[in-house]
């Protein structure tokens, strides 16, 4: 366990959206909601599915209906272990299937 938690810090670092941090612009609420999502909430499982969706944390699971379309997708890593707030910095892709696990994170907290 505390191998695979090495590990997500290691990855947990490559899920970044620059300039989408800075006050005053259309991410303020989606930076807010990831805010708030408790520090050290893991990720479990997770099902990117051709209809729906699911995120499975340490505090709950999050479903969605799978989106798709937008730009290619990017952050093909494993997502299980990672920390559930850097999952949901998904939520500000714009490949739509990367954002659905974003906010099926934010919905899991």
């Amino acid at each position: 366990m505390a191998a695979q938690q090495n590990q997500a810090g290691l990855r947990a670092t490559a899920i970044a959206f620059p300039g989408t941090e800075a006050p005053g612009t259309a991410w303020d609420l989606y930076n807010q909601m990831i805010a708030g999502i408790p520090e050290g909430v893991l990720v479990r499982d997770y099902c990117l599915g051709l209809n729906w969706s699911y995120v499975e944390a340490d505090c709950g699971m999050g479903v969605a209906f799978t989106v798709r379309g937008g730009g290619k997708r990017t952050y093909k890593m494993d997502l299980r272990g990672m920390k559930l707030r850097q999952v949901a910095e998904l939520s500000k892709s714009w490949c739509f299937q990367e954002a659905t696990l974003g906010i099926v994170s934010l919905k899991a907290e």
